[in-house]
C-alpha cells in the first residue's frame, strides 16, 4: 500500500506542476471558475492523501464525493462559458435564503443574532433577490445535481458511484454497519477505527487519481495550452500508478 500511496502523490504533484503551466485570463468568469475548481479538487485529493498516510479512511469518500461534483462543474464550464451563470445562481439562491431567516428569526437563534443586527442586512438581502431574479429572467437558475451530470455526459457516474459516496456523507446505515459492526457468528460487536479492506482503498485512490488528471485536461482543452510534454509527463504518473492498482 506504501508503494501506490507514493505513486498516488506523484499524480498529484504531477498535476500541480501542470496547473503551474497553465496560462488564462483572470477577468473571463469562465476561466476563473475553472482554474478555482481544478484547484479545490487538487487540494481535495492532497488532503486524501495525508489521510491515506494516517490511515484514516472514514472521510476520503465523502471528499471523493466533493471532487466529483466540482469534476461534473468543471466538465460544464469548460464546454459552456455561460455555465458560470448557473453557478450564480446557486450562490445568490443561497445567499437569499441565508439572508432571509437572518432576518425574519434571526433574534431568536444564537448563531444568526449578531448577523440580525446588521442594519445593511436588508439592503444585502434585496440586492441578492435581484441578482437571482435578473438570472432566472435571462434562463439561468439553480440545477438538480442530476442535471449537472446530465449536462456534462456523467449520468452514468450519477447512477452508480456517486449515490454510494453520498451514503458515506449522509452517514446511512449501510455506511455505519460497514465502518464499525464486527460479526462473530450470531452476535456483534462495535468497533471504532475498523479496519478496510486493500481493495476498498485501492478503488478510492484509482478515482482520486483519474479525476485530479482528467480536471486538469479539461483545463488544458479550456486554454489550448501547447505544454503537451508537461500534460504527457501527468498522464505517464496515472499510468504508473495503474499498472499497480489495475489487475491485467
Amino acid at each position: 500500500m506504501k508503494a501506490i500511496i507514493e505513486k498516488f502523490e506523484k499524480v498529484i504533484e504531477s498535476v500541480l506542476d501542470s496547473a503551474s503551466h497553465l496560462s488564462f485570463n483572470k477577468e473571463i468568469a469562465q476561466h476563473l471558475f475553472a482554474v478555482s475548481l481544478n484547484g479545490s479538487i487538487v487540494e481535495v485529493a492532497f488532503s486524501c492523501m495525508i489521510l491515506l498516510k494516517k490511515k484514516q479512511y472514514i472521510g476520503i469518500p465523502i471528499l471523493l464525493r466533493n471532487m466529483l461534483e466540482a469534476y461534473v462543474d468543471l466538465v460544464n464550464i469548460v464546454q459552456d462559458h455561460n455555465y458560470s451563470k448557473y453557478m450564480q445562481a446557486v450562490y445568490f439562491k443561497e445567499q437569499c435564503n441565508f439572508l432571509k431567516k437572518a432576518i425574519q428569526g434571526g433574534k431568536k437563534n444564537p448563531y444568526l443574532e449578531a448577523l440580525a443586527e446588521d442594519r445593511k442586512l436588508p439592503e444585502a438581502y434585496e440586492s441578492a433577490c435581484a441578482k437571482l431574479e435578473k438570472l432566472r429572467n435571462d434562463g439561468f437558475k439553480k440545477l438538480k445535481v442530476l442535471e449537472r451530470f446530465e449536462l456534462a455526459g456523467a449520468e452514468d457516474l450519477y447512477n452508480s458511484i456517486y449515490p454510494l459516496l453520498c451514503r458515506e456523507s449522509h452517514n446511512n446505515l449501510s455506511s455505519l454497519e460497514k465502518r464499525h459492526l464486527k460479526k462473530s457468528g450470531d452476535a456483534y460487536s462495535i468497533e471504532y477505527f475498523k479496519e478496510w479492506e486493500q481493495n476498498e482503498i485501492i478503488i478510492l485512490i484509482d478515482s482520486m487519481a483519474g479525476i485530479v488528471v482528467a480536471a486538469i485536461k479539461e483545463c488544458y482543452k479550456l486554454f489550448d495550452s501547447k505544454d503537451h510534454e508537461t500534460l504527457q509527463e501527468t498522464e505517464a504518473a496515472l499510468l504508473a500508478l495503474r499498472e499497480i492498482t489495475v489487475p491485467n
